[in-house]
């Protein structure tokens, strides 16, 4: 392996070593429903959803949910971005959407948990 190859190798570790896989608490504080899904975005622009439940779970082409990793203290939690029609619907551990009283909020709950489960490990 020559040189250059060395180098890039090593900048492509740091590069990796340094993104972000999840969200903190502090981060949660700019989340307000109806924020446009760009502006999300742009607000954790380094760290990736862990998956993305999409249109074919849950039969409408508007919703979508993006699953991250919640950092607390020690502690590590599935926390999940809600949209529809591009703004944000609601945000919230699993069990804040599921013991919602608002039918939507409380079905995308339970389909996203289920679809976690199976496919987000």
């Amino acid at each position: 392996m020559n040189f250059a190859k060395i180098i890039f190798f090593i900048i492509l570790i740091f590069i990796i070593s340094s993104c972000k896989q999840y969200i903190s608490q502090n981060e949660l504080i700019v989340l307000k429903p109806g924020m446009d899904t760009s502006l999300v975005k742009r607000y954790f622009n380094k760290i990736s959803p862990r998956c993305t439940a999409g249109t074919n779970i849950f039969g409408d082409s508007s919703v979508f949910v993006e699953i991250y990793i919640l950092k607390k203290g020690e502690t590590y939690s599935s926390y999940f971005l809600a949209y529809k029609k591009g703004k944000l619907l609601f945000s919230g551990f699993p069990y804040e959407f599921i013991s919602n009283d608002d039918s939507l909020i409380n079905s995308i709950g339970n389909k996203t948990s289920e679809y976690y489960e199976k496919n987000c490990d």
